[in-house]
């Protein structure tokens, strides 16, 4: 029989913090998430003749707009709501009106609630408008919707202070919830779990020496995930390896209270991270 496992941890790299230094939160530290995609359909013909056909492009841009107003005009100040569109396709011609147009993006809240809220007014903003643009429109989610990822609190309280020995700081920074979703999130549902951020961000990380650039080349670490120009700090990973080896074989010494693996006053594994 497969032992159930007891607790989980996982890591993402954060270009927010400082290389060295390791962030968290007890509770929830990332939103829930969903995607969607949207199809709408007119009437194709010809862009000299407009008024022959009935535009999805039109509709298209018109939902896109009304969209924004489900965090800007419908969700207090104190709360939280995102709704990002990041993709808009029609047309393959300079002179035809296209027959469809498709949007796809992601809505997301720090709570299960606020994520169906969100999804609710986005059905009926894409339905009723484009109805009033003579188009009509179809919407897709995803099959499983990440829900928030929660740090388990108790656990989180136990990774303060081994953690704590793999930042530079000696501490584990409290950060705020971020808006971005994780699939770690399914795991943290099922066990007791903690996500923590690992600083990677540096304005001047000095440029690796296998990269054949010219001599004193240095990367901007702390811009934003998923942007063009991100550059992974590399001095990031040997840090996330030692801890996660660290917090494992520190839980299970904790838990099945064996020798201690390290000295707490005195640890020699703290000079390796």
């Amino acid at each position: 029989k497969e032992p159930k496992p007891q607790a989980a941890f996982a890591f993402h790299q954060w270009p927010f913090l400082p290389i060295g230094e390791i962030g968290g939160r007890p509770g929830t530290q990332m939103a829930a998430t969903d995607l969607f995609d949207i199809d709408i359909s007119g009437i194709g013909g010809h862009a000299a003749m407009p008024h022959a056909v009935v535009d999805p492009i039109v509709a298209g841009a018109a939902i896109v707009s009304a969209l924004q107003t489900i965090a800007a005009r419908e969700t207090s100040p104190l709360d939280s709501a995102v709704v990002s569109v990041t993709m808009f396709h029609a047309g393959a011609a300079y002179n035809v009106i296209p027959a469809g147009a498709s949007i796809g993006g992601t809505i997301r809240s720090l709570t299960p609630a606020g994520l169906h809220r969100i999804r609710a007014r986005v059905k009926e903003i894409v339905y009723t408008t484009a109805a009033a643009h003579r188009c009509n429109a179809s919407i897709s989610w995803s099959p499983d919707a990440y829900p928030p990822t929660s740090n388990d609190p108790h656990l989180f309280s136990w990774v303060q202070t081994v953690a704590a020995d793999a930042s530079i700081t000696n501490s584990i920074d409290i950060i705020q919830p971020t808006m971005g979703g994780e699939d770690f999130a399914f795991f943290a549902q099922k066990i007791p779990s903690v996500f923590l951020a690992l600083g990677s961000g540096d304005s001047q990380w000095p440029a690796p020496s296998d990269l054949d650039l010219p001599p004193g080349t240095t990367f901007d670490t702390t811009v934003t995930v998923h942007s063009p120009f991100f550059v992974l700090n590399e001095l990031v990973l040997q840090r996330g390896v030692a801890l996660h080896a660290h917090l494992a074989l520190q839980y299970i010494h904790d838990n099945l209270n064996t020798t201690p693996l390290s000295r707490r006053n005195h640890n020699p594994a703290k000079e390796e991270f």
